[in-house]
């Protein structure tokens, strides 16, 4: 009996002393890792928004709208500083094939500027393709005026083979963030 008890309590100790040390480390990494986010958040923004040097979250302003929109999720105005606006970045998460696809899609008053994905776990080597150059680039200069669509419905945009729930997710969220950026300016 008096072995258990000695072990229990050397257990205690050791899962004491690993929680203490867990709880430090996370202590010190937490806001490198926010800052980290929030500088690779702030690229991808510079990067689908292209001639934008600041972004400003709006999303509040435009609540009502956004319960018609359920994917997407964040609405930011980027400035060319003492140029003005330059478009609106859109955060969307359309559901893919196995999960949420999180994007930001760039818009300008006439067309499509850029796609970023920054968070997939769509099926490696099929759905996953979609983050890549090849299928994301379709979607660069579309005009804003023009339904985003796959081929096979009509669009202009090539599906991944084999991966089309994933595509049309993507497809699906682009135009979402198109039709919200339509009715922001008041276009619809």
């Amino acid at each position: 009996m008096r072995n258990v008890v000695y072990l229990g309590v050397v257990l205690m100790l050791i899962c004491s002393v690993s929680a203490g040390a867990l709880a430090a480390t996370n202590r010190v990494t937490h806001p490198l890792i926010e800052d980290y986010r929030a500088a690779t958040r702030a690229a991808a923004m510079a990067e689908v928004l292209p001639g934008a040097s600041t972004f400003e979250e709006v999303t509040g302003e435009f609540e009502g709208l956004l319960a018609r929109y359920p994917d997407v999720n964040e609405v930011s105005i980027g400035q060319a500083g003492a140029a003005g606006p330059v478009g609106h970045v859109f955060s969307v998460s359309p559901t893919g094939y196995v999960a949420d696809i999180v994007m930001l899609v760039g818009v300008s008053d006439d067309q499509i500027l850029g796609i970023q994905i920054l968070r997939q776990t769509e099926t490696p080597g099929l759905g996953a393709l979609v983050a890549g150059h090849r299928f994301l680039d379709q979607f660069e200069r579309l005009p804003t005026g023009e339904p985003v669509a796959l081929t096979r419905d009509g669009g202009k945009v090539d599906a991944v083979a084999g991966a089309t729930v994933s595509s049309r997710a993507v497809v699906g969220g682009v135009e979402q963030a198109r039709k919200l950026h339509a009715e922001i300016r008041g276009e619809r």
